[in-house]
């Protein structure tokens, strides 16, 4: 039988080792001046929010592989001659999604890859423990050129004004309906939960699809993704098909609920997110359901073929739309830049109708 996980993955928050070691390679890769000093311990354990043990543990373990280097009775210094021996500096582009603080945030794979192709560098950026946004802009004023936050929550607005205040280029990228902060303040790539239910709908029943199964990851739908709320991907799934096809019937379950479902219930159509493929796409090869001959798939973003049988996997993506507009942003505001104005694209999602999905003729069923 197909192995279904359950239950998500505990978050987990990066070690203050980690943390600061990395800040302060990150400082010394991108040195501007010979041997600057670097902060204090005393700065250092107020910016991570851990001991002074653990800050001495990062700095010794620098010191070891030649990126920092102490003056006794003055303090610890980047070595600029180890670290500069290498090409030039590419800008740095600190990246981070929802609260900042979860050490499994997964970047969109569409905005890592537009900064790689801008010739710059993605970084994963996590917050320091306290809640000044003043630590933030500690970590990352001295050699960031840009930040891209996904998804943030409304308890990060200060941190967001904070970094908009520094004149540190920032873009704001996520689903209109949840974005924190009024429109127009910042720079923004704005997708939306609820045109994509719309979408869905409207693209299931035209192509004569009626018995659906939306595959969600946890135990029960979350307020983010509600049936009954139409500014949400599944509300306004549901009230396409209320208004357009009142007989059509769409079940939400979780990832582990499948299995059972399908003993009751036989859609002609599955919904998930792309993660939840490869664990789909088992499950039917174990019970021997063919796809796209007796159940369409369709993910939301795009999915491995490998667990498909080799079939292209159809998916609903705003990809290409965020990569296009990422790159333009930095752009305009690291190679440019030109830090006036206001920055705003509206991403719509499209459907990729590959080979694991097929219309649901009634004619032929």
């Amino acid at each position: 039988m197909c192995c279904i996980i359950k239950e998500n993955v505990m978050s987990m928050e990066v070690p203050g080792y980690m943390r600061v070691r990395a800040y302060l390679y990150n400082l010394a890769e991108h040195a501007t001046e010979k041997n600057p000093k670097i902060p204090s311990e005393n700065t250092l354990c107020r910016m991570f929010g851990v001991s002074r043990m653990t800050v001495r543990s990062a700095i010794k373990g620098l010191i070891q592989t030649q990126v920092l280097q102490t003056r006794r009775g003055v303090g610890t210094f980047v070595n600029t001659e180890f670290t500069q021996k290498a090409t030039v500096r590419l800008p740095l582009v600190g990246l981070l999604q929802d609260s900042g603080r979860n050490v499994y945030s997964t970047i969109s794979p569409a905005v890592r890859t537009a900064v790689i192709e801008s010739g710059m560098i993605p970084e994963l950026v996590v917050l320091p423990d306290s809640d000044d946004p003043v630590r933030l802009l500690e970590m990352i004023s001295d050699h960031f050129s840009a930040i891209i936050w996904e998804s943030p929550g409304a308890d990060i607005v200060p941190h967001l004004r904070a970094l908009k205040a520094s004149r540190i280029p920032l873009l704001l990228a996520g689903d209109r309906e949840i974005c924190p902060v009024p429109e127009g303040e910042f720079d923004t790539l704005e997708t939306s939960r609820a045109g994509r239910g719309k979408l869905l709908g409207s693209f299931f029943l035209e192509n004569g699809h009626e018995r659906i199964c939306y595959v969600h990851n946890n135990s029960r739908m979350t307020p983010n993704d509600s049936p009954d709320k139409p500014e949400t991907t599944s509300g306004a799934l549901t009230e396409i098909l209320r208004e357009q096809n009142p007989p059509a019937e769409v079940h939400y379950i979780s990832l582990a609920e499948l299995e059972s479902e399908l003993e009751s219930f036989r859609p002609t159509v599955v919904y998930s997110k792309n993660s939840n493929a490869p664990y789909i796409g088992r499950l039917l090869n174990d019970k021997k359901i063919a796809v796209p001959g007796e159940l369409s798939y369709l993910s939301s973003g795009p999915a491995a073929a490998y667990f498909f049988n080799g079939k292209a996997v159809a998916c609903i993506d705003d990809a290409s739309g965020l990569h296009d507009s990422v790159i333009e942003w930095l752009d305009r505001r690291v190679f440019r830049q030109e830090l006036s104005g206001n920055f705003h694209r509206r991403i719509e999602a499209v459907i990729e109708i590959n080979q694991t999905f097929t219309a649901n003729r009634k004619d032929n069923t």
